[in-house]
């Protein structure tokens, strides 16, 4: 976003491989934002071939000022992801 300082970097992932994809395969990305905690940042994805399960993956990000420090999400960025978070639970 400009204006902002703000980078995100990933510090962990988990990809479960269920089934392959070929070349030219339609795929879909479906992509839940579920938990942010200060300056982290839980994703969820799942990938799908006609509605057929690929791939899942949780990704864990976090939040820095461009000098590397961890930093909680500014306001504005926050507040355009909520409406994305899923329910706890």
């Amino acid at each position: 976003m400009r204006g902002f300082d703000t980078a995100f970097v990933v510090v962990r992932l988990e990809i479960g491989f269920r089934k392959p994809a070929r070349i030219d395969d339609a795929l879909l990305v479906r992509t839940s934002y579920d938990t942010v905690r200060g300056p982290r940042l839980i994703v969820h994805q799942r990938i799908e071939r006609d509605g057929e399960l690929l791939t899942t993956a949780e990704v864990e990000v976090v939040c820095i000022h461009l000098d590397g420090r961890p930093r909680r999400a500014p306001p504005e960025l926050a507040e355009k992801i909520r409406p994305y978070l899923q329910p706890a639970g």
